[in-house]
């Protein structure tokens, strides 16, 4: 049947998915569901199936002086891994823990989940945050930063930070909280 939704209003999320969130380095051919939230009624709006070769190119490494590399996270490992900091970061009883799931999914649909690797591919920080739609435009929300204790003092927090923002600004993004 065809959708119940004012193509207008759609179009900023239609539009977004099809440009930022792809850009961001999605993978494999996907059929889409956009769920609208519009006077409490969830309206599905069907995207086209997207070929893998309609992605844009995944986001580049940024590669420091000082031989750290920063990345999005792209194994089930480094996810485990962006976990296992947040524990050792907060402690194990940390309430607002990002599951490996969430953290995977988020990225998957225009979030950002990224780290510093040092040379020795040992994650030293990440950054998290999720990206969505404010008044019909879209905007990211940076929820989390984390580095090592023994990683501290070299500014990866800022980098971490300059990095996130640059993804959400190649998708698009113009708002980040």
């Amino acid at each position: 049947r065809e959708p119940s939704v004012d193509d207008q209003r759609a179009k900023p999320l239609v539009d977004f998915l099809r440009t930022g969130v792809l850009a961001l380095g999605g993978r494999g051919a996907h059929n889409c569901i956009v769920i609208c939230i519009q006077t409490s009624r969830y309206l599905p709006v069907p995207l086209r199936a997207v070929q893998e070769s309609s992605f844009a190119p995944a986001p580049r490494p940024r590669y420091e002086a000082d031989g750290i590399v920063l990345r999005t996270l792209t194994t089930n490992d480094e996810y485990d891994e962006a976990v296992a900091l947040q524990d050792e970061i907060w402690g194990e009883g940390f309430t607002d823990r990002v599951p490996a799931s969430i953290l995977r999914v988020a990225q998957k649909v225009g979030g950002i989940t990224a780290a510093a690797f040092d040379a020795q591919d040992r994650m030293l920080g990440f950054v998290f945050g999720l990206t969505g739609l404010r008044d019909g435009r879209p905007v990211h929300w940076s929820d989390m930063l984390a580095v090592r204790e023994d990683a501290r003092g070299k500014q990866l927090g800022e980098k971490l930070k300059n990095y996130q923002r640059d993804l959400v600004r190649a998708a698009g993004v113009e708002t980040m909280y």
